[in-house]
């Protein structure tokens, strides 16, 4: 199954922030970040 999603918004609205958090690049003071029903933490791309 193949997934095309887009975030699309205006310039400085935290599109790269949003990608950043889900792909395990920033973590969240509190709580989790889930991508797909898995933590993004230990969500891998493949």
């Amino acid at each position: 199954m193949e997934i095309l999603a887009a975030v699309v918004e205006t310039s400085g609205s935290g599109k790269s922030t949003l990608l950043k958090a889900l792909l395990g690049f920033y973590s969240p003071a509190e709580g989790d970040i889930n991508f797909f029903a898995k933590n993004a933490k230990t969500h891998t791309l493949t």
